[in-house]
């Protein structure tokens, strides 16, 4: 099981929303501990207020949030926005291994090209996902299913990428 946890604002339900509403094509989603699903998706602050630490933890990032250390598995990833630097400077001072989404060349993710109905991912450098496997650089083309911001969509990518995933992103898009 892998807990996918969302750092961003309350005032950005959007974010979290988009987000629940691709991976919920694919996985059951539950939002309390318990139940073994292939996904379990928390918001944040609940994920640091709950007693028990996940086998496996994908953080993806909107905003800066703090995380008690020792609620960090050692089986942990974040994904970030590269344009918020804040943010990539926290992250790097916790010293979690992260993905970041962008459009620099030195983005590990970034978007090749984009229109409503579809987009290619382009995965600059190998991520290495949380079971061990690693997934070398390539484009991947997708096919989009509802409106999406340019990071949520690279944010997906990643977090399926990185949970052993990418057949689903290529054969079922976001």
């Amino acid at each position: 099981m892998i807990t996918v946890a969302i750092a961003a604002d309350h005032d950005d339900k959007k974010f979290g929303y988009t987000l629940n509403q691709i991976f919920s094509r694919y996985f059951a989603l539950q939002k309390e501990q318990g139940l073994s699903h292939s996904f379990v998706v928390k918001d944040f602050d609940s994920l640091c207020s709950g007693g028990e630490v996940p086998e496996a933890l994908l953080i993806i990032y909107k905003n800066i949030c703090t995380i008690k250390k020792e609620k960090i598995p050692s089986q942990a990833l974040a994904v970030v926005d590269s344009t918020n630097r804040e943010l990539v400077h926290f992250v790097s001072k916790t010293k979690l291994p992260a993905i970041t989404c962008g459009m620099a060349s030195m983005d590990t993710i970034t978007l090749s090209s984009i229109t409503e109905e579809s987009a290619v991912i382009n995965l600059q450098r190998t991520i290495t996902c949380l079971d061990g496997q690693l997934v070398e650089p390539q484009e991947i083309p997708i096919k989009l299913h509802s409106a999406a911001g340019k990071y949520a969509i690279m944010a997906a990518a990643a977090a399926l990428i990185a949970s052993g995933c990418l057949d689903i992103l290529t054969s079922g898009g976001l």
